[in-house]
């Protein structure tokens, strides 16, 4: 199980044996800026890349996973002010900028933003398949 923590921007690995969690390992983002206040966390598909909504940074922190061990491999934009949420969609990630009123699509894969629309205060997104 993967926890992300708000206000130190970390990740929080935990083993769980079907009664107890227990902490094995936890990961600090490296943040440039002060005020950096973890929001999201997702994990891709195949379990293999954990993705991470970072404000302040303006930015998704990518994440490669082995069992209790995490490796920060990639920053990327998330094109925007304030990544509140954001989901996956098979190799797209659409993220919720509240400050900055918009909505990205990013490719996850190239980590590029490939369009952006503007809504006003987007803090939740959800992606579902037909």
């Amino acid at each position: 199980m993967y926890a992300v923590n708000e206000l130190v921007s970390s990740v929080s690995v935990f083993s769980f044996d079907g009664k107890r969690l227990a902490l094995q390992n936890t990961v600090t983002l490296p943040c440039e800026k002060k005020n950096s206040t973890a929001a999201a966390i997702r994990l891709s598909q195949d379990g293999k890349t954990l993705y991470v909504s970072v404000r302040g940074e303006n930015a998704i922190f990518v994440l490669q996973t082995e069992g209790e061990r995490l490796e920060i491999v990639k920053k990327t934009s998330c094109g925007g002010d304030s990544p509140r949420d954001f989901d996956l969609f098979g190799d797209t990630l659409v993220c919720c900028n509240e400050n900055s009123d918009n909505v990205t699509v990013v490719n996850a894969k190239e980590y590029r933003i490939t369009g952006s629309i503007r809504l006003q205060h987007p803090l939740c997104v959800l992606a579902a398949e037909k």
